[in-house]
């Protein structure tokens, strides 16, 4: 009799890693079309408490979805239209880059070269040449063009969630309610600190680039602000273009001024303003935060590295669930 109980358990293990291995697997062939209805589904959440402030007031709901759908339109719009004008402007001026990094290149062998250091076969080779350099900035900038235009859908996604979220509590018992407002307000939390500090975070960007006089600094600030919410190494990503311009436009000092500054902004903000704004933290170790951010990103694409750390949030609360209701936390 133990023997089949020990049995059935082990058939119910099995079934288990079988169910989520088949769930993973249809995940990643359907990333392309779950991918931008999880990032509408995170805005839409963290969107959903300023319409219930709304509605709390004189507007009433009705008044408050209306007003909040405005925003949405009008702010994703605008953001859409800024990346895509600076998008198609960099697309432009990408052969005067190449001439430019040419230049640095050949002056880069020259120095080595005097110190007994050859890599002619490197660049001869085009292993590393301008012209693999720019193919591959071509090929970012193609990339974000397709992300551009999937970008009305997640806003009408947004739109759509906003408007029916209110009815997930319907079809929720009490104890599930209350799983499901505290994990929320967790996840909330989390964007809405990450988004705050990223906003201030990008400003301080801007100043620099305007400062430096970087081209398309406008462009480089919002990328900051959006690499912000990929835990680990959206920063470093997004210090890489603008470093890589100033580089191309005035020489090492300034680029080395560019990593400085931004480094220098993301180390305050992370290190002094953020653990004073989250008061508590996730509970996630640093292993955990990369290894979802691999998982993730494997699993869902680019997307997947925006969403590491609120679906690392709904897999660890869910599995866990808390005895007893615990405060909001966020951090990265």
């Amino acid at each position: 009799m133990g023997s089949q109980v020990a049995l059935s358990g082990r058939s119910a293990s099995l079934v288990v890693v079988a169910s989520v291995a088949v769930l993973f697997a249809a995940a990643k062939v359907m990333a392309p079309i779950l991918s931008p209805i999880l990032v509408a589904m995170l805005l839409a959440l963290t969107i959903l408490p300023l319409v219930d402030r709304l509605a709390r007031g004189r507007l009433g709901r009705k008044l408050a979805l209306l007003v909040s759908f405005i925003l949405i339109l009008a702010v994703g719009l605008a953001v859409i239209s800024l990346i895509g004008v600076g998008i198609g402007r960099l697309g432009e001026t990408l052969p005067v880059y190449e001439e430019r990094l040419r230049g640095v290149l050949a002056s880069l062998q020259t120095q080595l070269a005097g110190r007994g250091i050859d890599i002619s076969g490197i660049v001869s080779s085009h292993v590393v040449s301008a012209e693999r350099i720019v193919g591959a900035a071509r090929g970012l900038i193609g990339g974000m063009r397709s992300l551009l235009s999937g970008a009305l859908l997640i806003l009408l996604l947004v739109i759509l969630f906003v408007a029916e979220m209110p009815l997930v509590d319907k079809f929720l018992n009490r104890d599930k309610s209350q799983h499901w407002f505290h994990l929320t307000k967790g996840i909330q939390k989390y964007i809405g600190i990450t988004g705050l500090l990223g906003f201030f975070n990008a400003l301080l960007n801007l100043g620099l680039l305007l400062v430096l006089g970087v081209d398309f600094p406008v462009l480089w600030a919002v990328v900051c602000f959006f690499f912000n919410f990929v835990p680990a190494v959206g920063n470093l990503i997004a210090l890489t273009p603008p470093a890589l311009l100033a580089l191309l436009e005035f020489g090492w000092e300034r680029a080395l001024v560019v990593v400085f500054g931004f480094v220098l902004t993301n180390t305050a903000m992370d290190l002094i303003v953020k653990p004073k704004l989250m008061k508590t933290s996730l509970d996630i170790s640093a292993l955990v935060v990369i290894l979802s951010l691999i998982f993730w990103g494997w699993l869902l694409g680019p997307a997947g590295t925006i969403l590491a750390i609120p679906l690392t949030m709904v897999v660890q609360r869910s599995v866990a669930r808390p005895a007893a209701p615990e405060s909001a936390s966020g951090g990265s």
